[in-house]
């Protein structure tokens, strides 16, 4: 049985406006609250800076909404953020429960690091004050080899053996070619967010 979302989304004004700059990243978010039951038709709030650590304060642009699917799964094709002064590289989200009496909505950033190591979240400000939220950093592969032989970002190969992901990569390499967009998916990364159940 396929585990892939039924859910597909984009931030809005991507990934054509940004994917001559940037490299498209597809991340598969699963939401569950604390007693481990799927959030269904949660609202995810998403929105970070683009490749260079750049924000588009004056438009749409790397910013959306999307809705988990009954599993409480979704994909989100967008670029990978670059870290900026202070910060590493990461993406704001907000959910807001579609059933508000069962969970509470929250606020989190899920963070992407490069070699998928969290040490890189250290020097981050946002956690100066607190302990490093290792828990929500993003597993992520890279797609392939990069031409100069390098990993990309240091991230370990997707494994062939992972048909779901790489079936969602090819449905989404398919839709950006639709759009004209000439680059693939360099890297992919899954996550689970926990809300409170009440």
């Amino acid at each position: 049985m396929s585990t892939t979302p039924k859910t597909t989304s984009y931030l809005k004004r991507m990934p054509c406006t940004r994917t001559a700059e940037d490299d498209p990243y597809l991340v598969v978010l699963e939401v569950k609250d604390t007693k481990g039951e799927p959030a269904k038709h949660a609202v995810i709030d998403a929105w970070h800076a683009n490749g260079t650590g750049g924000y588009y304060f004056f438009s749409w642009t790397l910013r959306g909404k999307m809705t988990t699917d009954a599993s409480g799964r979704l994909e989100l094709l967008t670029v990978r953020p670059g870290g900026y002064a202070g910060r590493a590289s990461h993406i704001h989200i907000r959910i807001y429960p579609a059933e508000s009496r069962r969970h509470r909505q929250m606020t989190s950033q899920m963070y992407m690091c490069d070699g998928n190591d969290p040490v890189h979240m250290s020097s981050d400000i946002a956690n100066k004050w607190r302990r490093r939220p290792d828990g929500n950093m993003v597993t992520c592969w890279a797609t392939g080899a990069p031409e100069d032989g390098k990993a990309y970002h240091g991230l370990p190969k997707l494994p062939e053996e992972d048909v779901d992901m790489v079936d969602a990569i090819n449905r989404w390499n398919a839709k950006l070619q639709e759009q004209g967009v000439t680059k693939k998916i360099m890297s992919v990364g899954r996550h689970q967010v926990k809300i409170t159940a009440y």
